[in-house]
Formats: structure tokens, C-alpha cells, sequence
């Protein structure tokens, strides 16, 4: 046999996929350091630089096209809350509403502004209670007060009592473009006590005060 050629079972065997210290070797992926995350480059993308994109990333660049050329700005409507000036109690104060006059009914006042256009929605907010849309029209647009929304208190229209906050909100195309201002109104019972209910008063002391016990 030839020294200068030993035979191949003369060679140490070595097991494929280890190290010498008995680890399994680190593969070549994508999860190696220095290789970025993300998915897997296909084979045919290397060997074809002409492959068509996939349809997600056609549509991404149809997107990004679009909206380059034709900015979304323009499709949002102007927001005009600062030029909507508070709603208005008609002929009543604010500060001094009373439970009769909310049972009698009054009118609030919604006042109309140059900022608003034909077309345009809005509808009053009594505290947390909304009230049926109105419309702006031709005739309306021009007014000073463009709506009023009548309101009363009843067992089955209840108002909301004490602190209140009333607003308006206003929409166009369907989106809401402004609040308007904040009315605050106190809507309690003011009363007073007439002479027949003072005696009767000073009369149930008298009958209830506790006799003093002799020492």
C-alpha cells in the first residue's frame, strides 16, 4: 500500500452538524447576527430581476401613489367649533330657571353663523340628552338664529336638574366639524313659605319640644 495515498479508512470520522464540544453547529439563517429579520428572500427573486411584485406591495404602491398625487387634507372638512357661539334660553335666565317654567316649556335659541353652509346638520345637547337633528337650508343659513328646539319637563321628557351644560354640535357629510360654545344653566325649584305653613311649623316645634323635668 502507498504511504502517500492512505485510505479514506484510515481518516478520523467527524459527525456532520456538531462541534467539538459537543454543541449543534449555528446554522447560516436569518437569525444569525448581522443577517436583518424579515422574510425570506425567494430563490426567484435573485435569479429574476423582471419578477412581478406581489399583489400586497402593488397595492402599498398604488396607495403611496394615490396619495402623493391627490393628498387626503382636503377630503376632511374644517373644523369651526371657535365660530359657534353658545346656544340662547329664550325670554328666560339662564341662572334662575325654575322647575315651573321647565314644566310650562320654554325655547333655546341655536344661533346660526357664517361658517355654516346649506346642508349642514346639527342638533342641541341638553347635558348627556340629544335632541332630533335639524337641517341648514337656503333660507336659515342667513339668520341669526338658524333653529330653536323647544324643551319642557314632564313625567316622560324628564330634564336634567341642578348644573347643566347645553350645547349644539354640528356635522357635515356625516362627519361632526364643531361643538359649539357651552351654555351653563341652573335648573332647580325655587319656593317660599307662606304664613299658613310657618304657623304650622312653629306649631309641630312647640308639640314635639321636650318637656323640662322638675330637679
Amino acid at each position: 500500500m502507498d504511504d502517500k495515498n492512505p485510505s479514506s479508512s484510515s481518516l478520523p470520522k467527524t459527525s456532520k452538524g456538531t462541534t467539538t464540544d459537543g454543541r449543534p453547529a449555528r446554522r447560516e439563517s436569518q437569525q444569525k447576527p448581522g443577517v436583518p429579520i424579515g422574510p425570506p428572500l425567494s430563490a426567484e427573486a435573485h435569479s429574476n430581476p423582471n419578477a412581478q411584485p406581489a399583489a400586497q406591495e402593488l397595492a402599498l404602491n398604488y396607495l403611496q401613489a394615490a396619495l402623493a398625487e391627490h393628498p387626503c387634507e382636503h377630503l376632511l372638512p374644517a373644523l369651526i367649533s371657535d365660530h359657534l357661539a353658545a346656544p340662547t334660553l329664550d325670554g328666560l335666565d339662564p341662572d334662575l330657571l325654575t322647575l315651573a317654567q321647565a314644566k310650562k316649556g320654554f325655547n333655546v335659541l341655536i344661533p346660526g353663523s357664517a361658517y355654516l353652509k346649506p346642508g349642514d346638520e346639527f342638533n342641541l345637547l341638553w347635558g348627556g340628552t340629544t335632541y332630533p337633528t335639524q337641517l341648514v337650508d337656503e333660507v336659515n343659513v342667513k339668520q341669526a338664529v338658524m333653529g330653536t328646539q323647544w324643551l319642557f319637563s314632564s313625567p316622560t321628557s324628564h330634564l336634567r336638574q341642578g348644573k347643566v351644560q347645553v350645547c349644539y354640535d354640528v356635522f357635515r357629510d356625516g362627519l361632526r366639524i364643531g361643538t359649539s360654545a357651552i351654555l351653563h344653566v341652573k335648573l332647580q325649584d325655587f319656593y317660599s313659605i307662606n304664613d299658613k305653613q310657618k304657623s304650622r311649623k312653629t306649631s309641630f316645634q312647640r308639640k314635639n319640644r321636650p318637656k323640662k323635668q322638675d330637679d
